[in-house]
């Protein structure tokens, strides 16, 4: 009775961390520019179909590699100093952190922690669902000498650390991004070429 009563108790718990868990910072999903829609002449001028056609394509190929150039040209045009992120890892390394390179850096590694404890707090707050679940007769085997109270606590206690670790790196993408940009905003086809810069798009 009392180990039931205890599993009500920790079951509650439970609960109340999965309401109160730090959510998975929403991730940016990735949008390619489109090409320039091709244009056609129809077949108004037999005579010259061939020649034209092959004019017309040529032109739509440049049409597209204008396009992504384009494309291209305004995303570093947004990103600004931001485009200090072409770098070499080397040199980000080495940077000085109060440099825009630095900087990029600085924002590199708060992500890349970010996304390895967010990996963490997942592990740590499935096995604390696990175990809060069990039922008496697995709770029986897989504690036979005891120490499922204690279990749950530890369990317990990873998220809590993981959370504070969370919180120390940075709070979220959104956070370490406004304080790389000084508060600017960015679309979302720049941030997506930021961190694909920076590794941070896999």
């Amino acid at each position: 009775m009392a180990t039931t009563l205890s599993r009500q108790i920790l079951r509650a718990g439970a609960i109340a961390l999965t309401l109160s868990s730090v959510g998975t910072v929403s991730m940016f999903v990735s949008a390619d520019a489109a090409y320039a829609e091709r244009g056609g002449n129809g077949n108004s001028n037999r005579g010259n179909s061939a020649s034209a056609n092959r004019g017309e394509n040529g032109n739509s190929g440049s049409d597209r590699g204008s396009s992504g150039n384009n494309d291209r040209g305004s995303t570093a045009s947004e990103l600004k100093g931001l485009n200090a992120a072409h770098a070499n890892q080397r040199a980000r390394d080495n940077a000085s952190a109060s440099s825009m390179v630095g900087r990029t850096a600085t924002y590199q590694r708060n992500e890349s922690a970010l996304a390895g404890l967010r990996i963490e707090q997942e592990t740590v707050t499935a096995e604390y669902e696990r175990l809060t679940n069990l039922s008496d007769e697995e709770i029986a085997a897989e504690f036979a000498d005891g120490g499922y109270d204690d279990a749950v606590a530890k369990a317990y206690d990873d998220y809590l650390r993981v959370e504070q670790e969370v919180i120390t790196a940075g709070g979220g993408e959104d956070n370490n991004l406004s304080i790389l940009t000084a508060g600017r905003e960015l679309t979302e086809g720049a941030i997506n070429e930021l961190n694909r810069l920076l590794g941070l798009d896999g």
